[in-house]
């Protein structure tokens, strides 16, 4: 019972943490109202990418260097990211927790879209 409580804390804590990030990158008035609106267009996937590249551009100390492309799949859409080789490790986060997080936040898109979202961090020497 304990770690069912601990568990829900824990995922509402995260919740938080998503919404109070996507206020920080963006603001109020966003793009982001894009994205989770009802209405989507041919263009989401242009929107999701807008999307991870305005999270990681937040995150670096070099958003110059942010690159986001997409790849086509069958059902689902691989986002490559690729940041400069000395942000690599604060897109990344302790122990992952900040690429977790993003993944969480594509997982969220992904079922407003009904299409899966993937994201790839790709290192320097990575095609």
């Amino acid at each position: 019972m304990r770690a069912m409580r601990e568990r829900r804390r824990i995922q509402l804590l995260t919740a938080a943490g998503v919404r109070w990030a996507l206020r920080f990158v963006f603001g109020c008035q966003s793009s982001v109202a894009l994205v989770w609106s009802k209405n989507m267009t041919q263009n989401a996937m242009g929107e999701v990418e807008e999307l991870v590249r305005g999270i990681a551009r937040a995150l670096v100390d070099e958003p110059s260097a942010v690159e986001v492309k997409s790849e086509e799949r069958d059902e689902s859409t691989l986002l490559k990211l690729r940041v400069a080789p000395q942000d690599l490790g604060k897109v990344i986060g302790k122990q992952g927790r900040t690429a977790r997080s993003v993944r969480t936040v594509l997982g969220a898109v992904s079922m407003k879209l009904h299409h899966r979202y993937m994201l790839d961090i790709l290192e320097e020497d990575e095609a």
